[in-house]
């Protein structure tokens, strides 16, 4: 997952040590910093992208005796990886509430009703629909044409999944044993 810079600036602007003395000391000595990392948004991840901006030594000076790990720790403050991985966590929660543009799940399909629903249990037209030739509405046009019929979720694929987040659709029971809010659909037909 792609955090984007407003996350992960509240994650160290919000966290810095202001002033307190802190045993080890924070080397980094800026009041705030950002950085951007692909990927999910937990202690290894964020502890590996924070690791080169650690090591430069520009960043944390030359008399830093800290290790990445202890810095980041000072810069949660966090006693321990343990501590640190659970402010971490409500640092990740709270960025991803307080993320503006999250987009509505229903509104990939745009049909309304329990739409969604019928689509998982496999009962609607997207799930039976064969692309063909016939048959044809009144001016001659086929009318069973996927790429027609579905192109609201190519857009939504190009637009808000690939910038944005879209809401976890918690309504629709299929996914309700879904640890990971994550969903992908698998077509063996077409």
């Amino acid at each position: 997952m792609k955090i984007h810079r407003p996350a992960l600036f509240l994650l160290l602007t919000n966290n810095l040590s202001s002033g307190v003395s802190q045993e080890p000391p924070a080397c980094i000595a800026f009041s705030s910093f950002e950085f951007e990392f692909d990927g999910e948004c937990s202690y290894e991840e964020v502890l590996e992208a924070f690791r080169p901006i650690f090591e430069d030594p520009i960043n944390s000076g030359k008399d830093c005796t800290n290790t990445a790990e202890q810095e980041l720790q000072v810069l949660l403050k966090a006693k321990d990886s343990e501590e640190a991985k659970t402010a971490l966590h409500a640092i990740c929660n709270d960025a991803f509430q307080s993320y503006p543009n999250v987009f509505n799940f229903a509104d990939i399909a745009k049909k309304g009703g329990n739409f969604e629903q019928l689509f998982y249990n496999g009962g609607t037209d997207w799930n039976e629909e064969y692309q063909t030739e016939y048959p044809t509405d009144a001016a001659g046009n086929p009318t069973n044409v996927l790429k027609a019929d579905a192109n609201r979720v190519k857009l939504i694929y190009n637009t808000e999944a690939q910038y944005g987040l879209i809401e976890h659709p918690d309504s629709l029971t299929n996914f309700d044993q879904c640890s990971t809010n994550a969903i992908m659909c698998c077509w063996p037909k077409d």
